[in-house]
């Protein structure tokens, strides 16, 4: 046993002390791959050039609807595990690329991004309208066009709703934001209907509270989104006082940890005294502050929530700055 002991060390001494042959390649991150800060008009730059390099990928994934709605509105999907199918597998990704065609030809097309070769910006367009009318089209609101099941998607009531589906509203609100000026009147109002049904069954439901095993935190924040998001587009609403009252009670309710129920901090001195604790519904936060879902402690379901207060944020700003001015 020594005897091999002995050769097994001599072996590991040699291959220390010999050169590595990957020390003799140079590296291409060396100096590039830095701390230092990047200027915010370059990186977003950056961005929107890379956007518009996965265009190539959103051109292949999209497929064209064999029939209009019956408003006779010619439609088309981006393909999924589900293809048009009525549940997320089926409309989150066409929501999700819908937004961001038309965020691409909104905000990349006139900083000059360059396309891949053989796409051009009417085909994004193209694309970015088409699967719009298709979302709205196939949502349980508008019932304009089946989906394959011959079914609906959407909430419209607490006896009738499906999970997660004011996520995909949101990226349906968002598209519909970047083609706004594009959009007919009657276009307008399917988008209007689409958003009032999701954000109407969000006053009615619970809002959920969980923290071991599986937190509420996430589905609290994207429930906020569909509230943020139409009340960017229709600030005017008769019911757009309680949507903003739902929202905050969903937004308190993402990040809850328990010594918010006797925190009484007014979140919003200049609408009303509601404070932290009126708002609180229950804990989704352990007291360390560290958050679970799935069984799991991991940094994507701790930082999600934060990415999703800020969608909220956003489209209440923007949609602020576009759209609310000429009210």
């Amino acid at each position: 046993m020594k005897k091999y002991l002995c050769i097994f060390f001599s072996i590991i001494s040699i291959q220390v002390g010999a050169q590595n042959p990957e020390d003799s390649i140079p590296s291409f991150t060396e100096g590039v791959i830095t701390a230092d800060f990047i200027q915010e008009d370059v990186m977003k730059a950056d961005l929107l050039q890379m956007l518009a390099d996965f265009s190539r990928y959103m051109v292949n994934d999209f497929l064209e609807c064999e029939t209009p709605n019956s408003q006779n509105e010619e439609c088309g999907c981006f393909m999924g595990e589900n293809t048009m199918g009525h549940n997320e597998r089926g409309v989150r990704p066409n929501a999700d690329l819908s937004m961001i065609c038309a965020f691409l030809v909104k905000y990349g097309k006139p900083e000059g991004v360059t396309l891949p070769e053989g796409i051009t910006w009417d085909k994004i367009a193209d694309m970015a309208r088409k699967s719009l009318v298709y979302a709205y089209s196939t949502h349980k609101a508008n019932r304009l066009k089946a989906c394959k099941e011959d079914k609906y998607w959407g909430s419209v009531s607490v006896d009738d709703h499906a999970w997660e589906s004011s996520l995909w509203a949101m990226s349906v609100a968002y598209s519909a934001f970047f083609q706004w000026d594009g959009l007919s009147d009657r276009q307008k109002s399917y988008i209007y209907s689409l958003l009032k049904a999701e954000c109407n069954y969000e006053l009615y439901r619970e809002i959920p509270t969980e923290f071991e095993s599986n937190t509420k935190a996430e589905e609290n924040g994207w429930e906020a989104n569909v509230l943020a998001v139409t009340l960017g587009l229709f600030p005017n609403d008769a019911l757009a006082p309680k949507w903003f009252e739902r929202l905050r009670e969903f937004a308190i309710n993402s990040y809850s940890h328990p010594s918010d129920s006797t925190d009484n901090t007014v979140i919003d001195p200049w609408y009303d005294n509601a404070t932290v604790a009126d708002l609180y519904a229950g804990q989704n936060l352990y007291e360390d502050y560290s958050l679970q879902n799935h069984k799991l402690f991991h940094t994507s379901y701790q930082n999600v929530v934060m990415q999703e207060l800020g969608e909220s944020a956003l489209a209440l700003k923007i949609f602020q700055n576009e759209l609310w001015q000429s009210l």
